[in-house]
Protein backbone atom coordinates (compact mmCIF):
# COMPACT_ATOMS: atom_id res chain seq x y z
CA UNK A 1 0.00 0.00 0.00
CA UNK A 2 2.72 2.16 -0.13
CA UNK A 3 2.52 3.47 -3.69
CA UNK A 4 -1.00 4.51 -2.57
CA UNK A 5 -0.19 6.03 0.58
CA UNK A 6 2.24 8.21 -1.37
CA UNK A 7 -0.27 9.02 -4.11
CA UNK A 8 -3.10 9.70 -1.18
CA UNK A 9 -0.49 11.94 0.78
CA UNK A 10 -0.58 14.66 -2.00
CA UNK A 11 -4.10 14.75 -2.45
CA UNK A 12 -6.81 17.16 -0.91
CA UNK A 13 -9.40 15.22 0.86
CA UNK A 14 -11.46 17.44 1.77
CA UNK A 15 -12.05 18.38 -2.23
CA UNK A 16 -12.57 14.67 -2.61
CA UNK A 17 -9.55 13.68 -3.52
CA UNK A 18 -9.42 10.04 -2.74
CA UNK A 19 -6.53 7.01 -3.43
CA UNK A 20 -7.75 3.67 -3.97
CA UNK A 21 -5.70 0.48 -4.05
CA UNK A 22 -5.90 -3.08 -5.23
CA UNK A 23 -4.88 -6.22 -4.51
CA UNK A 24 -6.02 -9.70 -4.72
CA UNK A 25 -4.84 -10.73 -1.85
CA UNK A 26 -6.63 -10.20 1.18
CA UNK A 27 -3.82 -10.38 3.74
CA UNK A 28 -2.10 -7.79 1.83
CA UNK A 29 -5.23 -5.40 1.28
CA UNK A 30 -5.87 -6.14 5.40
CA UNK A 31 -2.04 -4.98 6.05
CA UNK A 32 -2.50 -1.86 4.03
CA UNK A 33 -5.43 -0.69 5.71
CA UNK A 34 -3.47 -0.70 9.34
CA UNK A 35 -1.72 2.19 7.81
CA UNK A 36 -4.23 4.23 6.08
CA UNK A 37 -4.21 6.83 9.26
CA UNK A 38 -5.78 10.18 8.43
CA UNK A 39 -4.94 9.94 4.64
CA UNK A 40 -7.54 9.90 1.80
CA UNK A 41 -7.14 6.62 0.79
CA UNK A 42 -9.00 2.87 0.50
CA UNK A 43 -8.22 -0.24 -0.11
CA UNK A 44 -9.88 -2.85 -2.03
CA UNK A 45 -9.78 -6.76 -2.90
CA UNK A 46 -10.09 -7.07 -6.74
CA UNK A 47 -8.18 -8.15 -9.84
CA UNK A 48 -6.79 -6.39 -12.48
CA UNK A 49 -8.87 -7.97 -14.83
CA UNK A 50 -12.13 -7.55 -13.56
CA UNK A 51 -11.99 -4.39 -11.96
CA UNK A 52 -14.78 -4.14 -9.44
CA UNK A 53 -15.32 -0.23 -10.50
CA UNK A 54 -17.96 1.49 -12.62
CA UNK A 55 -17.01 2.82 -16.12
CA UNK A 56 -14.86 6.17 -16.20
CA UNK A 57 -15.14 7.46 -12.89
CA UNK A 58 -11.29 7.69 -12.26
CA UNK A 59 -9.34 10.81 -13.60
CA UNK A 60 -5.79 8.94 -12.87
CA UNK A 61 -4.78 5.13 -12.39
CA UNK A 62 -0.94 4.13 -11.61
CA UNK A 63 0.43 0.61 -11.76
CA UNK A 64 3.74 -0.38 -10.44
CA UNK A 65 5.41 -3.30 -11.64
CA UNK A 66 2.68 -5.08 -12.26
CA UNK A 67 2.19 -6.06 -15.77
CA UNK A 68 5.31 -8.37 -15.69
CA UNK A 69 3.12 -10.82 -13.25
CA UNK A 70 0.56 -11.32 -16.22
CA UNK A 71 0.45 -13.64 -18.96
CA UNK A 72 -0.52 -11.32 -22.49
CA UNK A 73 -4.00 -12.32 -22.72
CA UNK A 74 -4.60 -11.27 -18.98
CA UNK A 75 -1.86 -7.84 -19.92
CA UNK A 76 -4.47 -6.93 -22.53
CA UNK A 77 -7.85 -7.62 -20.40
CA UNK A 78 -6.71 -5.87 -17.58
CA UNK A 79 -5.17 -2.88 -19.94
CA UNK A 80 -8.57 -2.66 -21.47
CA UNK A 81 -10.21 -2.88 -17.87
CA UNK A 82 -8.41 0.03 -17.05
CA UNK A 83 -9.30 1.90 -19.51
CA UNK A 84 -12.76 1.55 -19.01
CA UNK A 85 -12.61 2.58 -15.25
CA UNK A 86 -10.87 5.85 -16.51
CA UNK A 87 -12.88 9.00 -17.41
CA UNK A 88 -12.31 10.40 -21.27
CA UNK A 89 -9.10 11.84 -21.30
CA UNK A 90 -8.19 9.69 -18.25
CA UNK A 91 -4.57 9.56 -17.35
CA UNK A 92 -2.60 5.87 -16.43
CA UNK A 93 1.02 5.87 -15.28
CA UNK A 94 2.42 2.41 -16.25
CA UNK A 95 6.05 1.47 -14.34
CA UNK A 96 7.36 -1.80 -15.51
CA UNK A 97 9.84 -4.03 -17.31
CA UNK A 98 10.34 -3.33 -20.98
CA UNK A 99 12.21 -3.54 -24.07
CA UNK A 100 16.19 -3.57 -22.60
CA UNK A 101 18.27 -1.12 -23.98
CA UNK A 102 21.92 -1.63 -22.80
CA UNK A 103 23.90 -4.56 -21.65
CA UNK A 104 23.61 -4.03 -17.62
CA UNK A 105 19.08 -3.43 -18.24
CA UNK A 106 19.69 -7.15 -20.81
CA UNK A 107 21.21 -8.91 -17.42
CA UNK A 108 19.17 -7.77 -15.37
CA UNK A 109 16.02 -8.72 -17.61
CA UNK A 110 16.76 -11.85 -18.82
CA UNK A 111 18.00 -13.14 -15.43
CA UNK A 112 14.64 -12.32 -13.85
CA UNK A 113 12.83 -13.96 -16.48
CA UNK A 114 15.19 -17.16 -15.87
CA UNK A 115 15.50 -17.08 -12.19
CA UNK A 116 11.51 -16.46 -11.34
CA UNK A 117 11.15 -18.82 -14.04
CA UNK A 118 8.57 -15.94 -15.51
CA UNK A 119 7.21 -16.10 -19.29
CA UNK A 120 5.59 -13.49 -18.46
CA UNK A 121 8.79 -10.95 -18.27
CA UNK A 122 10.22 -12.46 -21.68
CA UNK A 123 6.61 -10.52 -23.20
CA UNK A 124 7.25 -7.26 -21.50
CA UNK A 125 11.28 -7.62 -22.91
CA UNK A 126 10.24 -8.37 -25.91
CA UNK A 127 8.25 -5.49 -26.39
CA UNK A 128 4.83 -7.56 -26.35
CA UNK A 129 3.45 -4.91 -23.75
CA UNK A 130 3.85 -2.01 -25.54
CA UNK A 131 2.03 -3.67 -28.14
CA UNK A 132 -1.20 -4.06 -26.04
CA UNK A 133 -1.70 -0.71 -25.43
CA UNK A 134 -3.41 0.70 -28.89
CA UNK A 135 -5.60 -2.43 -29.15
CA UNK A 136 -6.26 -2.17 -25.31
CA UNK A 137 -8.30 1.40 -26.50
CA UNK A 138 -4.96 4.24 -26.01
CA UNK A 139 -4.25 5.78 -28.50
CA UNK A 140 -2.26 8.77 -26.90
CA UNK A 141 0.99 6.88 -25.58
CA UNK A 142 4.09 8.92 -24.02
CA UNK A 143 6.90 6.97 -22.87
CA UNK A 144 8.63 9.24 -19.89
CA UNK A 145 11.37 7.51 -18.49
CA UNK A 146 13.23 4.47 -19.11
CA UNK A 147 15.64 3.80 -16.16
CA UNK A 148 17.97 0.96 -15.29
CA UNK A 149 18.01 -0.03 -19.11
CA UNK A 150 14.98 -1.77 -18.48
CA UNK A 151 12.15 -0.26 -16.57
CA UNK A 152 9.97 2.04 -18.89
CA UNK A 153 7.43 4.39 -17.36
CA UNK A 154 4.75 5.19 -19.88
CA UNK A 155 1.88 7.95 -19.82
CA UNK A 156 -0.93 6.38 -21.47
CA UNK A 157 -4.70 8.35 -22.20
CA UNK A 158 -8.01 7.50 -22.87
CA UNK A 159 -8.99 9.82 -25.75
Amino acid sequence: GEMTLEVARRLDGQAGGLAIGLDAAPKMIAKARKKIGDNPCRFDIGVAEKLPYADGVFAKAVSTYFFHHLNLEDKLTALREVHRVLCDDGLFILVDVDIPTTMFGRFCARSGEWLFRQPEIGENIDGKLRGLFEPAGFTRVEQLAHDMGYVTTFSLRKE
